[in-house]
Protein backbone atom coordinates (compact mmCIF):
# COMPACT_ATOMS: atom_id res chain seq x y z
CA UNK A 1 0.00 0.00 0.00
CA UNK A 2 1.60 3.55 -0.90
CA UNK A 3 1.35 6.29 0.93
CA UNK A 4 1.69 10.12 0.84
CA UNK A 5 3.39 11.21 3.84
CA UNK A 6 6.83 11.99 3.80
CA UNK A 7 9.61 10.55 6.36
CA UNK A 8 11.30 13.21 8.07
CA UNK A 9 14.82 11.97 8.78
CA UNK A 10 16.32 13.24 12.07
CA UNK A 11 18.51 16.68 12.15
CA UNK A 12 16.78 17.33 8.19
CA UNK A 13 16.10 21.02 8.03
CA UNK A 14 16.25 23.96 5.57
CA UNK A 15 16.74 27.99 5.79
CA UNK A 16 14.29 30.21 3.75
CA UNK A 17 14.22 34.07 3.34
CA UNK A 18 10.47 35.25 4.68
CA UNK A 19 10.14 38.65 2.82
CA UNK A 20 6.90 39.67 4.60
CA UNK A 21 8.59 39.72 8.07
CA UNK A 22 12.38 40.36 6.16
CA UNK A 23 13.50 36.79 8.40
CA UNK A 24 15.61 33.60 7.39
CA UNK A 25 13.56 31.12 8.94
CA UNK A 26 15.43 28.08 10.21
CA UNK A 27 12.95 24.49 10.19
CA UNK A 28 14.14 21.78 10.99
CA UNK A 29 13.10 18.00 12.60
CA UNK A 30 13.69 16.58 15.90
CA UNK A 31 14.17 12.88 16.78
CA UNK A 32 10.71 12.62 17.79
CA UNK A 33 10.36 13.99 14.11
CA UNK A 34 8.81 17.35 15.98
CA UNK A 35 9.15 20.15 13.76
CA UNK A 36 11.01 23.34 15.07
CA UNK A 37 11.12 26.88 13.39
CA UNK A 38 13.96 29.96 14.74
CA UNK A 39 14.53 33.02 12.71
CA UNK A 40 17.24 35.21 12.09
CA UNK A 41 18.19 38.60 10.53
CA UNK A 42 21.50 37.32 8.70
CA UNK A 43 22.04 34.31 6.70
CA UNK A 44 25.14 33.18 8.15
CA UNK A 45 23.64 33.62 11.79
CA UNK A 46 20.94 30.93 10.43
CA UNK A 47 23.02 28.39 8.72
CA UNK A 48 25.05 28.84 12.17
CA UNK A 49 22.05 27.75 14.15
CA UNK A 50 21.01 25.03 11.68
CA UNK A 51 24.19 23.35 11.87
CA UNK A 52 24.49 23.39 15.50
CA UNK A 53 20.96 22.09 16.29
CA UNK A 54 21.66 19.23 13.47
CA UNK A 55 25.36 18.17 15.63
CA UNK A 56 22.81 18.15 18.59
CA UNK A 57 20.17 16.08 17.44
CA UNK A 58 22.96 13.36 15.94
CA UNK A 59 24.73 13.17 19.27
CA UNK A 60 21.56 12.81 21.46
CA UNK A 61 22.48 16.59 22.77
CA UNK A 62 19.52 18.29 22.06
CA UNK A 63 17.49 20.71 23.66
CA UNK A 64 13.73 22.17 21.92
CA UNK A 65 14.43 25.84 21.46
CA UNK A 66 12.34 27.58 23.94
CA UNK A 67 11.22 31.24 24.68
CA UNK A 68 10.92 30.65 28.10
CA UNK A 69 11.83 33.42 30.49
CA UNK A 70 14.58 33.07 33.15
CA UNK A 71 12.72 34.75 35.62
CA UNK A 72 9.67 32.59 35.48
CA UNK A 73 12.09 29.50 35.97
CA UNK A 74 13.40 31.05 38.82
CA UNK A 75 9.81 31.77 40.46
CA UNK A 76 8.94 27.63 39.16
CA UNK A 77 12.05 26.44 40.72
CA UNK A 78 11.36 28.03 44.10
CA UNK A 79 8.09 27.08 44.00
CA UNK A 80 8.34 23.17 42.68
CA UNK A 81 11.60 22.03 44.75
CA UNK A 82 12.27 24.39 47.11
CA UNK A 83 8.71 25.27 49.11
CA UNK A 84 8.61 22.05 50.45
CA UNK A 85 11.50 20.64 51.11
CA UNK A 86 13.43 23.43 53.00
CA UNK A 87 11.66 25.19 56.46
CA UNK A 88 9.63 28.33 55.74
CA UNK A 89 11.83 30.92 57.00
CA UNK A 90 14.82 29.24 54.47
CA UNK A 91 12.25 29.56 52.11
CA UNK A 92 11.77 33.15 52.72
CA UNK A 93 15.25 33.76 52.49
CA UNK A 94 15.85 32.31 49.06
CA UNK A 95 12.49 34.46 47.86
CA UNK A 96 14.91 37.21 48.93
CA UNK A 97 18.08 36.07 47.37
CA UNK A 98 16.04 35.54 44.32
CA UNK A 99 15.08 38.94 44.40
CA UNK A 100 18.55 40.05 43.15
CA UNK A 101 18.23 38.03 40.21
CA UNK A 102 16.28 40.39 38.65
CA UNK A 103 18.36 41.74 36.41
CA UNK A 104 17.99 38.28 34.59
CA UNK A 105 14.86 37.87 34.83
CA UNK A 106 13.47 39.26 31.41
CA UNK A 107 16.30 36.87 29.30
CA UNK A 108 15.50 33.70 27.57
CA UNK A 109 16.48 30.48 30.25
CA UNK A 110 18.25 29.44 27.31
CA UNK A 111 19.95 32.73 26.05
CA UNK A 112 21.64 33.07 29.61
CA UNK A 113 25.51 33.40 29.26
CA UNK A 114 28.23 33.43 31.68
CA UNK A 115 29.19 36.83 30.69
CA UNK A 116 25.62 37.62 31.77
CA UNK A 117 25.95 36.24 35.30
CA UNK A 118 29.20 37.53 35.96
CA UNK A 119 28.17 41.22 35.52
CA UNK A 120 25.52 40.42 37.39
CA UNK A 121 27.85 39.82 40.69
CA UNK A 122 30.05 42.84 39.37
CA UNK A 123 26.96 44.65 39.88
CA UNK A 124 25.72 43.22 43.00
CA UNK A 125 29.40 43.33 44.92
CA UNK A 126 28.51 47.38 44.49
CA UNK A 127 25.71 47.13 46.26
CA UNK A 128 25.96 44.07 48.96
CA UNK A 129 28.30 42.25 50.49
CA UNK A 130 30.84 39.42 49.30
CA UNK A 131 28.89 36.70 51.58
CA UNK A 132 25.35 37.56 50.11
CA UNK A 133 26.77 37.82 46.64
CA UNK A 134 28.26 34.12 46.99
CA UNK A 135 24.85 33.10 48.08
CA UNK A 136 23.40 34.73 44.78
CA UNK A 137 25.70 32.21 42.94
CA UNK A 138 25.36 29.50 45.20
CA UNK A 139 20.96 30.02 44.25
CA UNK A 140 21.94 29.96 40.67
CA UNK A 141 23.70 26.88 40.74
CA UNK A 142 20.60 25.23 42.18
CA UNK A 143 18.56 27.10 39.15
CA UNK A 144 20.60 26.11 36.44
CA UNK A 145 21.71 22.08 37.48
CA UNK A 146 18.09 21.84 37.85
CA UNK A 147 17.25 23.31 34.56
CA UNK A 148 20.00 21.10 32.69
CA UNK A 149 18.59 17.81 34.94
CA UNK A 150 15.08 18.83 33.26
CA UNK A 151 16.55 18.99 30.01
CA UNK A 152 15.30 22.13 29.71
CA UNK A 153 19.17 23.93 28.42
CA UNK A 154 21.48 22.06 26.64
CA UNK A 155 24.41 22.96 29.20
CA UNK A 156 24.91 24.27 32.36
CA UNK A 157 26.04 27.50 32.14
CA UNK A 158 27.39 28.01 35.88
CA UNK A 159 30.42 25.45 35.16
CA UNK A 160 31.66 28.57 33.51
CA UNK A 161 31.41 30.64 35.55
CA UNK A 162 33.77 32.41 38.18
CA UNK A 163 32.44 32.12 42.18
CA UNK A 164 32.85 35.80 43.44
CA UNK A 165 35.58 35.97 45.83
CA UNK A 166 34.32 35.11 49.37
CA UNK A 167 36.16 34.26 53.00
CA UNK A 168 34.37 33.48 55.96
CA UNK A 169 35.21 35.70 58.67
CA UNK A 170 36.32 33.73 62.05
CA UNK A 171 33.22 33.10 64.14
CA UNK A 172 33.00 35.17 67.23
CA UNK A 173 33.20 34.53 71.18
CA UNK A 174 32.57 36.08 74.83
CA UNK A 175 35.14 35.59 77.11
CA UNK A 176 34.56 33.13 80.00
CA UNK A 177 34.79 36.80 82.17
CA UNK A 178 32.12 38.57 79.47
CA UNK A 179 29.81 35.41 80.10
CA UNK A 180 29.44 36.02 83.85
CA UNK A 181 28.78 39.89 83.30
CA UNK A 182 26.35 39.09 80.96
CA UNK A 183 24.45 36.77 83.34
CA UNK A 184 25.30 38.47 85.53
CA UNK A 185 23.36 42.03 84.41
CA UNK A 186 20.42 39.66 83.38
CA UNK A 187 19.68 38.20 86.73
CA UNK A 188 19.98 41.39 88.91
CA UNK A 189 18.31 43.73 86.08
CA UNK A 190 14.59 44.74 87.39
CA UNK A 191 13.47 44.00 83.69
CA UNK A 192 15.87 42.06 81.64
CA UNK A 193 15.85 39.32 84.67
CA UNK A 194 12.18 38.32 82.71
CA UNK A 195 14.52 36.65 80.85
CA UNK A 196 17.32 35.65 82.64
CA UNK A 197 16.30 31.55 82.07
CA UNK A 198 16.75 32.15 78.70
CA UNK A 199 20.17 33.78 78.08
CA UNK A 200 21.18 30.53 81.07
CA UNK A 201 19.74 28.21 78.81
CA UNK A 202 21.86 29.53 75.81
CA UNK A 203 24.87 29.92 77.54
CA UNK A 204 25.02 26.17 79.19
CA UNK A 205 23.35 24.44 76.22
CA UNK A 206 24.60 26.03 72.99
CA UNK A 207 20.88 26.39 71.72
CA UNK A 208 20.06 28.40 68.95
CA UNK A 209 17.60 31.69 69.73
CA UNK A 210 14.49 29.86 67.96
CA UNK A 211 15.01 26.65 69.69
CA UNK A 212 15.12 28.75 72.90
CA UNK A 213 11.66 30.59 72.12
CA UNK A 214 9.89 27.35 70.76
CA UNK A 215 10.93 25.52 73.85
CA UNK A 216 7.49 24.20 75.89
CA UNK A 217 6.67 22.84 79.11
CA UNK A 218 6.35 19.45 77.16
CA UNK A 219 9.67 19.55 76.52
CA UNK A 220 11.26 20.12 80.22
CA UNK A 221 11.94 16.94 82.00
CA UNK A 222 12.75 18.66 85.65
CA UNK A 223 13.13 15.25 87.19
CA UNK A 224 16.07 13.95 85.37
CA UNK A 225 17.22 17.41 84.27
CA UNK A 226 16.62 17.22 80.72
CA UNK A 227 15.39 19.31 77.84
CA UNK A 228 13.81 18.07 74.14
CA UNK A 229 14.36 20.26 71.23
CA UNK A 230 11.67 19.00 69.01
CA UNK A 231 10.11 22.74 67.56
CA UNK A 232 11.41 25.93 66.66
CA UNK A 233 9.82 29.23 67.13
CA UNK A 234 10.63 31.61 63.86
CA UNK A 235 8.88 34.14 61.21
CA UNK A 236 8.27 33.05 58.33
CA UNK A 237 6.33 33.97 55.33
CA UNK A 238 5.16 36.96 57.89
CA UNK A 239 3.64 34.57 60.64
CA UNK A 240 5.00 33.77 63.55
CA UNK A 241 5.24 30.13 63.41
CA UNK A 242 6.41 26.85 65.49
CA UNK A 243 8.36 25.17 62.64
CA UNK A 244 10.69 21.88 62.96
CA UNK A 245 14.03 22.05 63.60
CA UNK A 246 16.64 22.61 61.27
CA UNK A 247 17.41 19.05 60.27
CA UNK A 248 16.56 15.72 61.88
CA UNK A 249 20.12 15.67 63.62
CA UNK A 250 18.39 19.27 65.53
CA UNK A 251 15.88 17.21 67.20
CA UNK A 252 17.66 15.91 70.38
CA UNK A 253 17.59 15.26 74.21
CA UNK A 254 20.15 17.60 76.04
CA UNK A 255 21.08 17.17 79.83
CA UNK A 256 20.91 20.43 81.27
CA UNK A 257 23.65 22.52 83.83
CA UNK A 258 21.11 22.05 87.66
CA UNK A 259 21.15 26.05 87.90
CA UNK A 260 19.53 25.98 84.42
CA UNK A 261 17.47 23.65 85.46
CA UNK A 262 15.90 25.79 88.60
CA UNK A 263 15.24 28.93 86.46
CA UNK A 264 13.27 26.97 83.84
CA UNK A 265 11.56 25.05 86.71
CA UNK A 266 10.95 28.87 88.45
CA UNK A 267 9.71 30.03 85.24
CA UNK A 268 6.94 27.35 84.24
CA UNK A 269 5.74 27.35 87.83
CA UNK A 270 4.34 31.34 87.12
CA UNK A 271 2.86 30.29 83.80
CA UNK A 272 -0.45 28.08 83.04
CA UNK A 273 -0.48 24.37 83.06
CA UNK A 274 -0.39 23.24 79.58
CA UNK A 275 1.93 21.15 78.14
CA UNK A 276 1.74 23.63 74.82
CA UNK A 277 3.03 26.26 77.49
CA UNK A 278 5.88 28.17 75.83
CA UNK A 279 8.11 28.69 78.33
CA UNK A 280 9.33 31.73 77.21
CA UNK A 281 6.51 34.27 76.46
CA UNK A 282 5.72 38.02 76.81
CA UNK A 283 4.18 39.94 79.39
CA UNK A 284 0.76 38.74 77.79
CA UNK A 285 1.65 35.14 77.41
CA UNK A 286 2.31 35.45 73.74
CA UNK A 287 5.00 33.90 71.69
CA UNK A 288 8.03 36.33 71.74
CA UNK A 289 8.78 37.75 68.72
CA UNK A 290 12.57 37.11 67.76
CA UNK A 291 12.99 40.87 66.71
CA UNK A 292 11.80 41.62 70.12
CA UNK A 293 14.18 38.93 71.72
CA UNK A 294 16.99 40.83 69.73
CA UNK A 295 16.01 44.11 71.49
CA UNK A 296 16.18 42.47 74.70
CA UNK A 297 19.44 41.29 73.62
CA UNK A 298 21.01 44.27 72.92
CA UNK A 299 19.72 45.88 76.20
CA UNK A 300 21.72 42.95 78.10
CA UNK A 301 25.15 43.66 75.95
CA UNK A 302 24.55 47.76 76.25
CA UNK A 303 24.14 47.42 80.44
CA UNK A 304 26.64 45.10 80.61
CA UNK A 305 29.13 47.40 79.19
CA UNK A 306 30.16 44.42 75.97
CA UNK A 307 30.54 45.37 72.87
CA UNK A 308 27.53 43.87 70.59
CA UNK A 309 27.78 40.29 68.93
CA UNK A 310 24.59 38.06 67.80
CA UNK A 311 22.61 36.29 70.55
CA UNK A 312 24.02 33.18 68.53
CA UNK A 313 27.69 33.87 69.55
CA UNK A 314 26.65 32.10 73.21
CA UNK A 315 26.52 29.13 70.75
CA UNK A 316 29.53 29.63 69.26
CA UNK A 317 31.39 30.11 72.62
CA UNK A 318 29.65 27.06 74.46
CA UNK A 319 31.09 24.86 71.41
CA UNK A 320 34.69 26.75 71.96
CA UNK A 321 34.77 26.24 75.38
CA UNK A 322 33.72 22.81 75.35
CA UNK A 323 36.34 21.63 72.60
CA UNK A 324 39.09 23.76 74.39
CA UNK A 325 38.24 21.60 77.72
CA UNK A 326 38.88 18.07 75.65
CA UNK A 327 34.77 17.29 75.20
CA UNK A 328 35.66 14.74 72.08
CA UNK A 329 34.31 16.66 68.90
CA UNK A 330 32.03 13.92 68.23
CA UNK A 331 29.75 14.51 71.36
CA UNK A 332 30.21 18.08 71.19
CA UNK A 333 28.42 17.65 67.30
CA UNK A 334 25.42 15.70 68.68
CA UNK A 335 25.33 18.30 71.36
CA UNK A 336 25.08 21.77 69.24
CA UNK A 337 22.63 19.27 66.97
CA UNK A 338 25.09 19.44 63.75
CA UNK A 339 24.04 17.13 61.23
CA UNK A 340 27.83 16.07 60.23
CA UNK A 341 30.30 16.52 63.22
CA UNK A 342 32.66 18.05 59.41
CA UNK A 343 30.43 21.26 60.19
CA UNK A 344 31.28 21.26 63.62
CA UNK A 345 35.03 20.41 62.97
CA UNK A 346 35.12 23.62 59.99
CA UNK A 347 33.83 25.67 62.84
CA UNK A 348 35.18 24.96 65.74
CA UNK A 349 38.20 22.51 65.02
CA UNK A 350 40.78 25.46 65.98
CA UNK A 351 39.56 25.43 69.30
CA UNK A 352 41.30 21.43 69.64
CA UNK A 353 44.10 21.87 72.28
CA UNK A 354 47.08 20.54 71.06
CA UNK A 355 45.80 19.17 67.94
CA UNK A 356 48.70 19.10 65.70
CA UNK A 357 50.72 17.82 68.76
CA UNK A 358 48.60 15.11 69.52
CA UNK A 359 48.58 14.21 65.73
CA UNK A 360 52.23 14.19 65.80
CA UNK A 361 52.74 11.93 68.87
CA UNK A 362 49.49 9.59 67.71
CA UNK A 363 51.57 9.13 64.21
CA UNK A 364 54.66 8.31 66.06
CA UNK A 365 52.61 5.34 68.33
CA UNK A 366 50.72 4.18 65.53
CA UNK A 367 53.91 2.82 63.54
CA UNK A 368 56.49 2.61 66.36
CA UNK A 369 59.02 4.08 64.26
CA UNK A 370 62.55 3.10 64.70
CA UNK A 371 65.18 5.30 65.61
CA UNK A 372 68.34 5.63 63.38
CA UNK A 373 71.22 6.26 64.96
CA UNK A 374 74.32 8.48 63.43
CA UNK A 375 78.03 8.30 63.60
Amino acid sequence: MSTNKKIRKRGEGSIAYEKSRKKYRVAFFDNEGNRHYQRFDNEADAAAFLVAQRNDINNNNFVAPSDALFGRWALDWLKTYKKDSVRPSTYDYYKFLVGYLKPLAGLKLQEVTPLNVQQLYKELLKKVSANTTHKVHSTLVGIFSKAYRLGLIRKNIMDSVDAPHFEKKDIQIFTKAEIAKILQTCASHPILKKKYAAVLLAATTGMRKGEVLGLRRCDVFPRTKQIFIRKILVRAGGDLIMGNPKTKASVRKLIVYDQTMIELQKLLDRLPKNDEQLCFVSARNNPIEPTAFDKFWHSVLRDAGIGYKKFHTLRHTYATNLLAAGEPIIEVSRRLGHSKVSHTLELYGHAIPDYDRTLVENTKNLYQLPIRRYG
